[in-house]
């Protein structure tokens, strides 16, 4: 038997083998040199102008077979160019046959062929192979079956339409360069149960500026482009390679090295440039993800968790409204070179690490923002100043105490949301030496908002501490001291005592008929203030040395307020000049030692030595 009919019930790998074998329909006035593997073949070949040919091949075929064209030098040793490449089949054959195509020059210059404008199987009872494929300039447009194997030196135009592989219900591209710009879509049928891309090399831009344009199938294996421009939609994918800047929308469920995706290299997302768009990963990431430039404004890096070992690196770092997503645990790294101006928002805990350069988090990290149950047990890392939970002082999360202007203006919040008691003014658990204030600012470790009421509520206590608490900090909110029905803390009526705005982290409060007077304590807790932007706005939640709304006995919370601890600070009398927080003779001493203008005549004399030993004897500044 001949290979020819050895190969009728075989598959694509029969195709390689045939090319060549058989009957040469070359036209006398061509410059194409046929061979053929099938039942039938006959060809017509026009000049539509110079040197360029419109090329028809009419074939039948039962089962599969082969055709190759080979591209011989115009008289005068110019390479010709096709305009239309097409295959008509005759008959009506119901098991789809298969046909290969290969088009090429001769050895020592197969990619003789100048141009080509197409490559279409006008019958829709053939499933059309491009076995080889070698052209050394442009290519418009190719529609067929599957692409074994293309090598195209400038450029493609229009994309290719890949069809129903009636039979196998799937479709590939096995491998193509292209030296130029692929400006189209890869655009594969609905129909097919599988497609994918194993190896596309472009040269150039894949799509381009201000063009709709698509690859949408079940997995590719590796993509090498300068620019893309186009939209990805893939179930799978193994590695992605932009040399430029990333502008089309990547959409996939899983980025790995998994066998069926083909390919080569370590899987993952490398972008030489900026990422302009969005890459949504939404399953399993087992790779890495490398920016050279920046995540821009608007865009959006989302992977589904980052294992031990893996990275995210972004060296030009994320612009103010980008954002890096992560839709599980952090285990592994996540390094900035550049100032992180937007977010990076973790759905679950953080157990690997974050790095930022020196005073570079200018923006927000969230963890846990799914508000679950998960924790910040790993470190963030700006410049020098390392945040985490085996650190101490002002550098143990969650609660740190370094400022946000020594990290950049941002900050790192556990869901749901603390106060920051060092980036509020006056500090939380302060002693105000600067007299009455109108305003207070009580900042956040993210973003807050006001659900209901005025969001906080704000109590006022009196210059002594009752007995038996050492200090304002422990006594509640609610305690209520022996005899006449009375409460230590008194709340301010928020329809008039104060006024309240919000912007960002911070809620500001503005006294109205009322100030932050001196010989007073003041403790706020939040009342209606929710974490903005988190699934179902929970309440923020004040941890703090400050009892707020505890009882007496710590061990239940006071009726009918909110479940919290308290943001406090103490403005001590104006004649406690020694800061002794009591009014007893070391202030008179104080005074004696420097005087002091106590009523405000602009004199330190006799009337103000008078008015501290007053207030001291009287144990008050009334």
């Amino acid at each position: 038997m001949s290979s020819h009919g050895r190969c009728k019930l075989t598959t694509l790998a029969c195709l390689y083998l045939m090319a060549g074998v058989a009957a040469d329909a070359r036209a006398q006035s061509c410059p194409f040199t046929i061979t053929n593997t099938v039942d039938s073949l006959s060809s017509s070949c026009v000049e539509v102008s110079s040197g360029v040919y419109d090329l028809s091949l009419t074939l039948s075929e039962s089962g599969t077979g082969t055709v190759t064209v080979i591209v011989n030098d115009l008289p005068g040793g110019a390479s010709p160019a096709i305009r239309d490449l097409e295959l008509v089949m005759t008959g009506t054959e119901e098991n789809y046959p298969i046909v290969g195509l290969t088009v090429k020059g001769p050895l020592g210059d197969l990619a003789n062929l100048a141009s080509l404008g197409k490559i279409i199987a006008t019958s829709s009872n053939v499933n059309l192979v491009v076995v080889e494929l070698w052209v050394g300039g442009n290519v418009g447009n190719i529609e067929a079956q599957a692409v074994l194997f293309a090598d195209i030196a400038g450029d493609v135009t229009e994309g290719l339409d890949l069809l129903e592989f009636t039979g196998s219900n799937y479709s590939s591209i096995a491998y193509m360069h292209v030296g130029g710009d692929l400006l189209g879509s890869i655009a594969f049928s609905d129909a097919l149960d599988a497609s994918g891309v194993q190896q596309l090399l472009i040269d150039g831009d894949f799509g381009s500026a201000g063009v709709s344009t698509e690859l949408r199938c079940t997995s590719f294996g590796k993509i090498v482009c300068d620019n893309l421009w186009t939209d990805v939609d893939v179930t799978g994918f193994r590695r992605l390679e932009v040399g430029g800047d990333l502008n089309g929308d990547i959409v996939t469920a899983d980025i790995s090295d998994t066998l069926s995706y083909h390919g080569s290299g370590d899987p993952g997302v490398f972008v030489d440039g900026n990422l302009k768009s969005s890459v949504g990963c939404s399953y399993s990431f087992s790779g890495s993800v490398s920016i050279d430039g920046f995540l821009g404004a608007g865009g959006l890096l989302q992977l589904p968790g980052i294992s031990s070992g893996e990275m995210v690196s972004i060296a030009s770092g994320i612009q103010s409204d980008g954002e890096l997503r992560i839709t599980d645990v952090v285990e592994g790294s996540i390094d900035l070179d550049a100032d992180l101006e937007g977010s990076i928002v973790i759905y679950d805990g953080l157990s690997g690490d974050i790095t930022v350069p020196s005073g570079g988090l200018g923006g927000q990290i969230l963890i846990n923002q799914q508000n679950g149950l998960a924790e910040w047990s790993g470190d963030v890392v700006v410049g020098s100043t390392t945040l985490g939970p085996g650190e101490t002082g002002d550098n143990e999360a969650p609660y740190y105490g370094v400022l946000s202007s020594t990290l950049g203006g941002g900050a790192v919040g556990l869901v749901p949301f603390n106060f920051h008691p060092k980036d509020s003014a006056p500090d939380h658990d302060s002693v105000v030496t600067t007299g009455a204030i109108s305003t207070v600012q009580i900042a956040h470790y993210g973003p807050v908002s006001i659900d209901s009421g005025n969001g906080v509520r704000i109590y006022e206590a009196t210059w002594a501490v009752p007995y038996p608490y050492p200090s304002h900090a422990e006594v509640p909110l609610c305690y209520d001291p022996p005899g006449p029905p009375t409460t230590y803390w008194q709340e301010w009526d928020g329809e008039g005592d104060f006024d309240v705005s919000v912007s960002g982290r911070v809620i500001t409060i503005t006294g109205d008929e009322r100030t932050f007077t001196t010989g007073k304590a003041y403790q706020i807790i939040p009342g209606g203030l929710v974490c903005a932007g988190i699934p179902g706005t929970p309440d923020v939640v004040y941890i703090s040395n400050w009892f707020g709304a505890w009882d007496e006995d710590n061990d239940e919370f006071c009726d009918g307020l909110p479940e919290t601890n308290g943001y406090g600070f103490l403005i001590p009398s104006k004649f406690d000049l020694n800061l002794s927080l009591e009014l007893e003779t070391g202030d008179v001493d104080a005074w004696l030692t420097e005087p002091v203008d106590l009523d405000d005549d602009d004199d330190a004399d006799v009337l103000d030595l008078a008015a501290v030993i007053d207030a001291v004897v009287n144990g008050s500044d009334e």
